[in-house]
């Protein structure tokens, strides 16, 4: 019988317009007390100020840089370079494969040196498996280092 009275009283807990709006104040009075307590009036000393790590810091250029250097190092710091090199790919797709082969497949991803290639249809995958070796030189030609290993080929048609 207790688990029923139990299950009751939660459920008139839960029809309570004003329950929210209590747990709100009783959190603001909460963290106000919080906050009070954590301020010093007293002025900030030589200890309460931190210097970063040296070895942590970024070395700021002394002078003007190129833009496309300061590109680099972003798309480098960030991980980018394998997303970039797809973009790259996309547009040039035509220049490097031909334009008929163009039409029937288009890079999907980079990843590890793997170049997903994402095909129309099955006899089109087979012709593009046949092509791999050509496919994945002419990539490497085409930028500027050597990053595809290995080509794989998908069917499917393109998401939109």
């Amino acid at each position: 019988m207790k688990r029923d009275d139990d299950a009751i009283e939660r459920r008139t807990e839960d029809r309570d317009p004003d329950l929210y709006a209590r747990k709100r104040a009783r959190g603001r009075k909460r963290r106000g007390r919080m906050e009070r307590a954590a301020f010093d009036p007293r002025p900030a000393t030589d200890d309460d100020w931190t210097v970063p790590d040296r070895s942590e810091m970024r070395r700021l250029p002394t002078g003007p840089m190129p833009l496309g250097d300061i590109v680099r190092d972003v798309v480098g710091a960030r991980h980018w370079t394998d997303r970039l090199t797809v973009g790259l790919l996309d547009k040039h797709w035509p220049q490097i494969v031909g334009a008929d082969l163009a039409s029937r497949c288009r890079p999907h991803r980079v990843a590890a040196g793997i170049l997903t290639i994402q095909v129309d249809d099955a006899l089109w995958a087979t012709q593009v498996k046949y092509l791999a070796d050509r496919i994945r030189l002419q990539v490497n030609a085409s930028l500027d280092d050597p990053l595809i290993d290995r080509v794989d080929v998908v069917v499917g048609r393109p998401r939109a």
